[in-house]
């Protein structure tokens, strides 16, 4: 509620305030009136930016104390009221001082004028202080805002950074191959995810890209459900990719453009060291053999582009492989170390796997401005062992 806040020594002002709310008949506030020789009880008031302060002219020292002592650059609106016709001499000249020197003091209010004729600049001033008050709100909110933003940022950051230090790298070792992977966040919906099926002599491999986490979570669990099978074949894996496209139409999911699934699965052969599978999208695999590289297709998920996108690969003896997913190559925009991506990234095979990745990743985020990379990023890296058995 707004108030005006009176500070008066004469009768004659008090007269003058008492028609107030009559004039102003809209005005829905209170009028507050303090003797001048008792400015204690206007504390309470002023640092309310919402109320209008009028102060009686009381001399150049004694107003200029009580505006010293109760009042600063956040109290509120604050004016001096004065009789002119009878303010003569001496104090008209420290009337005049008051106003020159003191940067506080917003206005003068006249009270040999008819109070009529501040209707309105009352009115007004009611307007200013409202929407003062709107401002002061807004930038609370916006202050407690940025604040939730920085929180919510800084924990996620503290989750980032608390996840790459527990696993940094994963890494299995599975019958004479070695697998390393690592992941980075993006700030895209959606995201890429990896894992593994564990068999006697054979491993399978899923790993996805896509624009939603729905896709992703249906993808993940009709994988969980051909786990259940330990060694599942081809004919186990065409089923599997029948049913989830099955589900993503029956939600009617990738009707969309915008929504899309990247989809890599391969089944890993630990006696013949071969790998036949399925690559929907834009995975890249590139080897250390430079005759073998898939760059990825435009082949839209589903059972009835199996054919064209079944991929068969023979494994030598200590070759390295690495499948990037399509993050990869968007967050680093076809270049990495100012070289072609896949240039890159097989001279990088010469190295160590972990340095493999360490290095791929450091060239990616050296220039991210942001916390976070634009896209998820996950890279696979697959060594054979150099004296590996294997069954010809």
């Amino acid at each position: 509620m707004n108030k005006i806040i009176v500070i008066r020594n004469s009768e004659h002002l008090e007269t003058y305030f008492s028609t107030f709310n009559e004039v102003l008949s809209d005005f829905d506030g209170e009028l507050v009136l303090i003797p001048f020789k008792n400015p204690q009880k206007t504390s309470k008031y002023v640092n309310q930016r919402k109320n209008l302060f009028i102060i009686e002219f009381q001399g150049l020292n004694s107003t200029a104390k009580l505006i010293s002592d109760f009042f600063n650059e956040e109290t509120g609106h604050l004016y001096i009221a004065a009789h002119m016709d009878t303010l003569c001499g001496d104090d008209r000249e420290e009337f005049k001082a008051l106003l020159l020197s003191e940067k506080k003091i917003l206005g003068l209010i006249d009270t040999s004028l008819d109070i009529e004729f501040y209707a309105p600049f009352f009115r007004s001033q009611f307007e200013y202080i409202k929407s003062g008050n709107n401002i002061v709100e807004l930038k609370r909110i916006g202050k407690n805002l940025n604040r939730l933003t920085c929180n919510t940022i800084s924990e996620l950051q503290r989750i980032k950074n608390l996840h790459e230090q527990i696993v940094p790298v994963r890494s299995d070792n599975i019958k004479g191959v070695k697998l390393l992977s690592k992941y980075a966040a993006g700030e895209k919906p959606g995201g890429d995810f990896f894992d593994l099926i564990h068999g006697n002599q054979e491993f399978t491999l899923l790993l996805t890209s896509s624009s939603s986490h729905v896709i992703s979570s249906i993808v993940l669990a009709h994988f969980e459900a051909l786990k259940q099978k330990k060694n599942p074949g081809l004919q186990e894996i065409e089923q599997f990719i029948q049913d989830v496209e099955s589900e993503l139409k029956t939600l009617e999911l990738l009707k969309d453009k915008k929504e899309r699934l990247n989809f890599f699965l391969g089944r890993f052969d630990l006696k013949k060291f071969e790998v036949e599978g399925f690559l929907f999208g834009k995975f890249e695999l590139i080897s250390s053999e430079t005759k073998k590289y898939f760059a990825g297709n435009e082949y839209p998920f589903g059972i009835g582009f199996l054919n064209q996108a079944k991929i068969n690969i023979s494994l030598e003896r200590g070759e390295k492989i690495i499948i990037l997913s399509p993050g990869i190559r968007y967050n680093a925009n076809d270049l990495l170390g100012n070289k072609d991506m896949v240039c890159f990234v097989r001279e990088l095979l010469a190295l160590e796997g972990k340095e493999v990745l360490t290095e791929l990743y450091y060239q990616l985020q050296k220039d991210q401005t942001n916390e976070f990379m634009r896209y998820d990023a996950s890279a696979i890296f697959i060594e054979v062992d150099k004296n590996v058995i294997m069954q010809v």
